[in-house]
């Protein structure tokens, strides 16, 4: 149906289901979000002639003829989705029908949240400084243990058909997408700059749609929530204090920070290792299964950090030293030449490395699947 022989509430209704499903309406105070807010007659939409909608009109026009591929214009969009923020503001405490103030208070967060957006774009550091950030070793002294470091290398999935392995991009991009395929396109214009805040500048003028695949980093208190303790060789939620038990039908990621602390999520749209990492080093990441407390299989497996086997190997030992105890015997999972395989062992048999070595090549194993990167 055209909008145009929809009468005044009906396109206001219209309209209200849209932008709803365009912009993100969570409950935060100043969502972080990419979108732009649309160019549009918003008479039409708000079905009024008032003056002040016209100076909505002028002034979301204004904002849409700023470069949005220059850094230097940042500053002044900034000022713009101000502005344009502030009439919306002055519209939403006038008299209004219920429709027409629910239609100007989700443009408005949507306004900040692009703004934010924007903010945190003139926030990103120089490149030494992400890369100090994401080779962080400080927090940890030992030196038996040899920290995973989040992947930054693009390389070609055969299983996704699309690149994927730059997620540094992922840790500093505000909204926290997968930007691998961008980043690649990016670099095939041979920019002259090529540092990244140039790319971030550049992709404000590329259509990236909604439904972008985006991870969610978590807060201090979410990160709280999934933290594991160890009592007596068992694992309990620290917050509870109960047994932990996972579902065997769901994928359980697990961290092991630099602190040795052992976090646990089950993994669901949004939630990745570098949900619980933010992006830092880890001691090691995976998957487990947990049954009244005991680990009963271990999968080294995470796109974020691709652990080594002699990394995969320093998971269980640093779980090991900590007192944690496995199922005997218990299910290794991990993966040699892009082939994911499954054995089981007994712990007493993979003390040393060179143990767990000999177990994984001659134990008899079986081919989970092919082709996983």
């Amino acid at each position: 149906m055209s909008i145009s022989i929809l009468n005044g509430n009906s396109r206001v209704n219209l309209v209200v289901l849209v932008i709803s499903l365009i912009f993100n309406t969570s409950n935060a105070a100043l969502p972080v979000d990419w979108i732009d807010i649309p160019r549009a007659d918003y008479k039409a939409i708000l079905a009024t002639q008032e003056s002040e909608i016209e100076t909505l009109n002028q002034l979301i026009e204004r904002y849409h003829f700023i470069d949005k591929s220059s850094l230097k214009c940042l500053s002044k969009r900034i000022e713009s989705l101000v502005a344009i923020s502030a009439c919306l503001e002055q519209l939403a405490a006038r008299e209004q029908s219920s429709d027409q103030r629910s239609t100007i208070l989700l443009l408005n967060k949507a306004v900040q949240g692009k703004r934010t957006y924007l903010e945190k774009l003139l926030e990103i550091p120089s490149d030494e400084a992400i890369t100090s950030y994401h080779l962080d070793y400080s927090p940890f002294v030992e030196t038996r243990f040899e920290p995973l470091a989040l992947r930054n290398n693009s390389t070609y999935s055969l299983k996704m058909k699309e690149f994927w392995g730059t997620f540094w991009l992922e840790s500093i991009d505000p909204c926290h997408r997968r930007l691998a395929n961008y980043y690649q396109f990016w670099l095939d214009t041979k920019p002259p700059a090529r540092d990244y805040q140039s790319f971030f500048v550049w992709l404000e003028s590329q259509p990236i749609p909604k439904n972008v695949p985006v991870v969610d980093y978590y807060s201090d208190a979410q990160l709280e929530a999934c933290r594991i303790e160890i009592v007596d060789g068992y694992l309990r939620r620290s917050h509870t204090h109960e047994l932990v038990n996972t579902d065997p039908a769901k994928r359980n990621l697990f961290v092991i920070l630099l602190s040795k602390d052992l976090y646990l999520e089950v993994f669901k749209d949004g939630v990745w290792h570098t949900s619980l990492s933010r992006g830092k080093p880890v001691l090691g990441a995976g998957l487990l299964q947990i049954e009244q407390g005991l680990v009963k299989t271990i999968a080294f497996e995470s796109g974020h950090y691709l652990p080594s086997l002699e990394q995969s190997f320093q998971s269980m030992q640093i779980l090991r030293e900590q007192g944690v105890r496995f199922q005997e015997p218990f299910e290794i999972i991990y993966f040699e030449s892009r082939n994911k395989y499954r054995i089981m062992v007994s712990g007493n048999d993979i003390g040393q490395y060179r143990d767990f070595n000999t177990a994984i090549h001659q134990s008899q194993r079986e081919l989970v699947s092919s082709n996983e990167f």
